[in-house]
């Protein structure tokens, strides 16, 4: 066990999916990870316990964190209202307060053990499909955990979780149930159908100017056209800067200095024998068999003899309990304690840890060396360079925002620095553009100082290494766009409208007459109409309109020998006719065994997740809740 969930910082970069862990406690979690100090402040009590409010504080940062990654490039922590965040966290961690409170009455528990095997098989800490204890070690602590406190937010979510599997699991579904379901999955339909296209009858519709005066005027809304300015630009870009140049003498002092500075890491190679406390071998029991394996050890038998077949740490018990090499930080204190207070070659006295106890054998010590300059000359080069690129950035940055702040426009800046000036008209809040739809210029772009265009805008970070400053030169109110700027759309929205009516017209026509007591058919071969038989269809009928089959199904099934006429629009926005002849019982002599699993498991699923949900109620309505 040991073997598999001991951590790793060797010489990994993988500075991975830290989102995934992250997120996944940015709620629930929070407090296990804290707990609670005596005579700390406290946000809320839940049965007379309290919340701690350092929980509090960690949980609505890091549900801010993930709001901020989730907006990307357009992050601003501005636009997250702080009061509705520690709302929805607060209320969070009520309802996880709950159902803690809850659990612990049930006497609900996971062992450490299958907590470990979770772990272990989590895709985050794998490298080509096999668990990763450096990728585990680089993932964890980029999220702020240990694998303790990682642990013990998983064992917290695994309980609070069992009740809710349990009403999952304990559903279930009569066969009359089932078998009723199953017909209607399988019912198919008979119907006669015809879909008309409205654009077909636009040369039989007309647009008046009055209709297009009246439409302007009932729908302003429509025309508006939102406040905007004329702006002329500059932007200043690390990534475009190139006038810096790295010597060798710089890389030659930056090398000396690491050298300097490098300590050496020791690694330790160890091998143990764990004698794991269970409900067979209590503690006192371990204790003892793990001193008698000492003792025959410390007699001349083969450590690694007795680790294969005496060890309960199967993922290093076949290599005769070999670990591999570690540094310190790695494995839990108390082994790690041990190992590193051995002589090469030693073995320790049993030390107890959370997995039992453990025999440890210490058998080889290595320290890293220094690399040589030729392997760190092109990474030295490139990071003296990346340094001054990003100082001069920040210089450059700094002269910007001066010389705009007291220049007139956008000139001198242009000349002192090398920038060129830019201009785009016409910018408004719906402007897409890489410069002026960023929020942070937006909301600068509008604000009344520089609207009056009389200065430059202060310096704008748009994203680390790009920078920018504007200047409104003109400046356009909302308005109304005239009618002869928009005359062509007033028509062809009012022809579409027409030419739908139109459509609707023609099918209402068809259902009077159909109702009136005349054929379908008949009907729709007077009325010209492409008429065409459906029979057998299913609900999922991929050969037929989806909108038109729910249509269908909804209809009322019709007595013998007669039909349900009904006319409806389509999603597509064409209008549909339908003449519904028979609903048929479904076939279920050709349904799989699977898919009857499938459809029982999902309504028995889903019978569980209404009852939970009811049970939540319940236990929610039932809590002493206090906000202070």
């Amino acid at each position: 066990m040991l073997q598999d969930v001991r951590q790793g910082m060797q010489g990994t970069t993988a500075k991975v999916i830290v989102w995934a862990i992250a997120i996944t406690f940015a709620l629930f979690g929070a407090e296990s990870i804290v707990g609670g100090i005596s005579g700390e402040p406290e946000v809320a009590e839940v049965n007379g316990e309290g919340i701690p409010e350092s929980a509090f504080q960690i949980a609505v940062e890091r549900k801010k964190r993930q709001l901020l990654m989730q907006m990307g490039d357009a992050a601003d922590p501005d636009l997250i209202d702080d009061g509705l965040l520690g709302q929805s966290v607060l209320d969070g961690m009520i309802q996880e307060k709950i159902l803690e409170q809850d659990a612990s009455d049930k006497g609900l528990f996971i062992s450490v053990q299958m907590v470990d095997e979770y772990i272990r098989n989590m895709s985050e800490f794998q490298i080509d499909g096999q668990f990763s204890n450096e990728r585990m070690q680089s993932v964890l602590g980029s999220a702020g955990f240990s694998l303790n406190t990682f642990r013990e937010s998983l064992a917290k979510q695994f309980v609070l979780d069992q009740s809710r599997s349990a009403f999952l699991g304990s559903s279930f579904v009569l066969d009359a149930e089932e078998e009723s379901l199953l017909k209607l999955d399988r019912q198919t339909r008979d119907f006669g159908m015809a879909v008309l296209d409205s654009s077909q009858f636009l040369d039989q519709v007309s647009v008046s100017d009055s209709d297009v005066a009246s439409y302007y005027e009932s729908n302003q809304e429509l025309f508006k056209k939102p406040e905007s300015v004329d702006v002329s630009y500059v932007v200043l870009r690390q990534s475009e800067l190139t006038d810096v140049e790295v010597t060798s003498e710089e890389i030659k002092a930056r090398y000396d200095q690491e050298i300097q500075d490098f300590v050496g890491e020791e690694e330790r190679n160890a091998s143990h024998i764990l004698i794991a406390i269970t409900e067979e071998l209590d503690e006192s029991s371990a204790l003892a068999k793990a001193q008698e394996l000492k003792a025959r050890i410390d007699a001349g038998e083969d450590f690694a003899e007795i680790a294969k077949q005496e060890s309960a740490d199967e993922g290093s018990a076949e290599n005769g309990g070999e670990l591999g090499y570690s540094a310190k930080g790695v494995y839990v204190s108390g082994f790690e304690d041990a190992l590193f207070a051995l002589e090469e070659g030693a073995v320790s006295e049993p030390v107890k840890t959370e997995f039992g106890y453990h025999v440890i054998k210490l058998l080889d010590i290595q320290v890293n060396e220094p690399p040589a300059l030729a392997d760190r000359a092109l990474v030295i080069e490139e990071e003296i360079k990346q340094e001054k690129l990003s100082n001069l950035y920040v210089d450059l940055s700094q002269q910007l925002a001066d010389i705009s702040y007291s220049a007139p426009d956008l000139i001198d800046p242009s000349e002192e620095l090398g920038l060129e000036i830019n201009q785009l008209a016409g910018v408004s809040r719906l402007t897409q553009d890489a410069v002026f739809s960023n929020v942070k210029v937006q909301r600068a772009l509008f604000n009344e100082e520089n609207l009056s265009g009389e200065n430059n805008s202060e310096l704008i970070e748009l994203e680390e290494g790009v920078a920018v400053v504007f200047k409104v030169e003109d400046y356009h109110p909302e308005s109304i766009k005239p009618l002869d700027q928009v005359r062509d759309q007033v028509v062809s929205q009012l022809e579409s409208e027409k030419s739908r009516d139109y459509a609707a017209s023609i099918g209402k026509a068809f259902v009077d007459r159909v109702e009136a007591g005349e054929k379908a058919e008949a009907v729709a071969a007077d009325m010209e109409l492409d008429w065409q038989l459906k029979t057998d269809v299913r609900r999922d009928n991929a050969f037929v309109d989806a909108s038109l089959l729910f249509k269908v199904f909804a209809m009322q099934k019709p007595d013998d020998g007669e039909s349900t006429v009904a006319g409806f629009d389509l999603n597509s926005g064409e209008f549909a006719l339908v003449a519904l002849t028979s609903a048929n019982e479904g076939d279920l002599s050709d349904i799989t065994i699977i898919e009857k699993q499938g459809i029982k498991g999902s309504l028995g699923a889903s019978y569980g997740g209404t009852d939970y949900a009811a049970y939540m109620m319940s236990v929610e309505s039932s809590a002493e809740v206090e906000k202070l």
